[in-house]
């Protein structure tokens, strides 16, 4: 999934700090076409990522 390990390689990590984000409407087109929602996997690999 190249969006997500982008996401979770590149991104900086700052100890302490949580960074919050929302999706865009490309990525609502992946969960209806295939049923994919990314921002399950980046919370999943990355405890400072947190999807509102």
């Amino acid at each position: 999934m190249g969006q997500v390990d982008l996401v979770v390689k590149e991104y900086p990590k700052i100890d302490n700090v949580n960074t919050y984000y929302i999706l865009g409407n490309h990525d609502q087109n992946a969960l209806k076409k295939v049923g994919l929602d990314i921002s399950q996997y980046i919370s999943m690999l990355r405890d400072d990522l947190k999807f509102i």
